[in-house]
């Protein structure tokens, strides 16, 4: 069981997707059923997919675009935005680095690169939720995203570690 005051501790970015009830709501249930999204924009792909537009997760935390993804081993959230500031000063948003790799790739004879700052695993909700996995990416493709993954122990790429 995780203590409440070790969860009070989260980086600033996980406190705001914490108190977030949308986003809450999809992580703990696995399902956009319940959620209420009345008061978002959003376009929904298939009962495992959903875009919302516009997405404010605090007075200067708007996403261009966010995308959630529900499959069996988990839930995965990728926030889009303009702003390089997640990217450009991770310590600030999330208190830490795990580590930086660069991907250089040509598709179509089209290069492009992209940057990606692994953030670590936290534990944001109580179990059975569990922990997510963050990271932040520069793409010369999609631009910047904020990537925060709950898979299961199960999972192809499971969180290994709580550094809350």
């Amino acid at each position: 069981m995780v203590d409440v005051t070790e969860m009070e501790t989260l980086p600033y970015f996980l406190l705001l997707l914490k108190k977030n009830a949308l986003l809450c709501s999809i992580i703990a249930t696995g399902s956009f059923a319940k959620a209420d999204l009345s008061q978002t924009q959003y376009r929904i792909h298939s009962d495992q997919a959903i875009d919302f537009f516009n997405f404010s997760l605090g007075e200067n935390e708007t996403f261009t675009s966010v995308k959630v993804l529900i499959v069996e081993s988990g839930t995965s959230i990728t926030f889009f935005t303009n702003s390089s500031k997640y990217f450009e000063e991770p310590e600030r948003y999330f208190r830490q680095m795990d580590s930086v790799t660069n991907h250089i790739y040509t598709l179509n004879q089209i290069t492009s690169q992209t940057t990606k700052k692994s953030l670590g695993d936290f534990i944001v909700l109580p179990s059975p939720v569990p922990p997510a996995s963050v990271w932040v990416r520069n793409s010369s493709v999609y631009g910047y995203a904020i990537a925060v993954s709950f898979f299961t122990h199960n999972a192809s790429n499971p969180p290994t570690k709580d550094k809350n």
